[in-house]
């Protein structure tokens, strides 16, 4: 039975019976399952969703044959790492759910320059870097991840003087 299986019981139970107080061991199972509930990176919850319907094969198969280790070398990397506890944590999100951390986003500025001509962007058409206006689009992304950045190789702005780096929340 899973958990939610469970609070789901015990609230059928306590509208059925006056008699049963169920509301303290409602709120205990709800407070439990938040308690172990893991918060975890993006590329964590999209292995998770592909793999979760065999998960058990899927895991022996990363361990033993490491595939796909290119393709998703982020995932890979987390898995072979001990302290991430990452069987745990996978377990745990099949047991409890998981939610998913945002990772957060910047907006980067050139400082002193022409108003309209200071914001860093990326044209996700041509996928090229550019300076300008301070405005998101369809073709433009505005909002960078610091892994954004730091793929790209612009990982010295965190650390520029003529750069404004501002955080945001979306």
């Amino acid at each position: 039975m899973k958990l939610d299986d469970l609070i789901k019981h015990y609230e059928n139970l306590a509208k059925d019976s006056a008699d049963v107080n169920t509301g303290y061991i409602i709120n205990n199972l709800k407070e439990f399952r938040i308690l172990n509930k893991p918060h975890v990176d993006q590329f964590i919850a999209d292995w998770y969703e592909e793999y979760k319907d065999n998960l058990e094969y899927s895991l022996w198969e990363w361990m033993r044959y490491e595939p796909n280790r290119e393709k998703n070398k982020k995932f890979y990397l987390w898995l072979n790492d001990a302290s991430n506890k990452p069987v745990e944590t996978l377990v745990k999100m099949k047991l409890f759910g998981y939610s998913v951390e945002k990772e957060k986003k910047y907006i980067i500025k050139l400082k002193n320059v022409q108003k309209g001509s200071e914001s860093f962007k990326f044209d996700r058409v041509i996928e090229k870097w550019y300076f300008g206006f301070n405005q998101e689009s369809i073709t433009a992304r505005l909002y960078h991840t610091k892994e954004d950045l730091v793929n790209a190789g612009f990982e010295w702005m965190f650390n520029c003087p003529g750069i404004e780096i501002e955080e945001v929340e979306e």
